[in-house]
């Protein structure tokens, strides 16, 4: 399972990146509006951004690159 999960993490880098970011603007934002406050105790902040994926379209997308 470790060697599936990794691999699916390198498959969609470019999504968890921006999710990184996306949840690092999101924190931000939300330690700008409640200064004094820990954000990471706030569970209204549990799910700070997302996106959808699908494996098979990633993949079917990287075989017509690779055939290039």
């Amino acid at each position: 399972m470790n060697i599936w999960l990794s691999n699916l993490l390198i498959l969609f880098r470019p999504e968890v990146e921006w999710l990184l970011r996306e949840r690092d603007a999101v924190v931000a934002q939300w330690q700008e509006d409640h200064p004094g406050v820990g954000a990471y105790e706030d569970r209204a902040l549990d799910i700070t951004g997302h996106l959808p994926i699908d494996v098979e379209t990633r993949i079917r997308e990287i075989m017509v690159a690779l055939e290039d």
